[in-house]
């Protein structure tokens, strides 16, 4: 039997693994395991090994996870993998970070020969709405309140993916639970950066150089990271022409021409 995970969100695909692995050793407990990554130096041949061993309990049942599968191209491992791949004995779950579209339309036809189907589904990074929804159901399955409105602050102001945002929950869990967005806003951390945000905001708007310098004014007498800001407003440009500007400041940041502070100063005033 055959699973296909595949797409660049690590924690929603890791938890459907580990969630079909574990369902496997429920029902087979001393069934073998093996993790294999295809593009490391030896590791096809003990794949091979494995599937054609019988394995020494649970009657030969065995799982095996395996990523970089499509990495290789030779036809012979392709024949000898796509014919144990109906096998009744080895539940087989291929675990890709990129996207395979391309490569499931290639196989399209050998796929079709395989008994059961293939079980493909794709982890895409979510949007917004959708990843508040799933992070606040999460962070209850893990015994952690926390109100839509806190993670909608998360997500919004950390810009991270799905692992980071739920180790960031389980962080603050530590100091709180539930989670409120209050008790985020009092945290001087928060506090700090949630200006950052809202700068990041005003200048991917339409709001007057005032009103923009008078925020980064706010910000330098906080004394923030101007690192971090520099680096936030990177990843949250929205347009064009605040990209380019930021990448050549970038530019002159590193060759040494600018601080963080010359440099934001001058995205601002162009």
């Amino acid at each position: 039997m055959l699973y296909i995970f595949h797409g660049p969100d690590y924690y929603r695909r890791q938890k459907a693994v580990f969630h079909l692995k574990e369902m496997a050793l429920k029902k087979y407990p001393l069934l073998s395991v093996g993790r294999f990554f295809l593009e490391e130096e030896g590791e096809v041949e003990k794949l091979l090994d494995f599937i054609s061993s019988g394995g020494l309990f649970e009657k030969g049942k065995r799982v095996a996870i395996i990523s970089g599968f499509f990495s290789w191209e030779k036809e012979a491992f392709f024949e000898k993998i796509f014919s144990a791949f109906s096998s009744k004995e080895i539940l087989f779950i291929l675990n890709e970070e990129q996207k395979l579209d391309g490569h499931l339309e290639k196989f399209k036809k050998d796929f079709k020969k395989i008994s059961p189907p293939p079980q493909i589904q794709s982890f895409d990074f979510l949007g917004s709405s959708q990843l508040i929804n799933f992070l606040s159901k999460e962070a209850l399955s893990l015994g952690i309140k926390i109100e839509p409105a806190a993670v909608r602050f998360l997500v919004d102001l950390l810009k991270m993916d799905t692992g980071g945002l739920i180790n960031e929950i389980k962080k603050l869990s530590f100091l709180a639970n539930p989670i409120t967005l209050s008790f985020l806003k009092s945290l001087n951390w928060y506090s700090q950066n949630f200006s950052v945000f809202d700068f990041a905001r005003l200048l991917n708007g339409s709001s007057s150089l005032e009103k923009k310098l008078f925020l980064w004014e706010s910000l330098l007498f906080q004394k923030v990271d101007l690192n971090f800001v520099f680096n936030y407003l990177a990843k949250a440009s929205l347009k064009k022409d605040l990209v380019n500007l930021l990448a050549l400041a970038d530019k002159k940041v590193k060759l040494g021409l600018l601080s963080f502070d010359q440099a934001v100063l001058e995205v601002l005033l162009n």
